[in-house]
């Protein structure tokens, strides 16, 4: 009884995995692009004493912005292909 447990069980991981395999080339096919400008800036005050540099990072648009609009086309591509009764 447990080989045919065991049998079952691998079976079972390999269509899940099949699956969810299938399931990430669908987002990757379907998903549009989300364009994202990273802009990096350098700053360096020079004093008497030392020289300091800072370096700034921005996204446009923001980070939190792209997470939603990731979730929201998320959302739709899951609601095309499983449907609410």
């Amino acid at each position: 009884m447990r080989a045919w447990r065991q049998h079952w069980n691998h079976q079972l991981y390999k269509a899940l995995e099949h699956q969810y395999q299938t399931g990430l080339e669908a987002l990757n096919k379907n998903l549009p692009e989300i364009p994202i400008d990273l802009t990096f800036k350098l700053v360096h005050t020079l004093s008497i004493v030392h020289l300091s540099l800072s370096l700034s990072v921005s996204l446009s648009p923001s980070l939190a912005l792209c997470l939603v609009t990731l979730c929201y086309l998320f959302s739709r591509l899951l609601t095309r292909y499983f449907p609410i009764i």
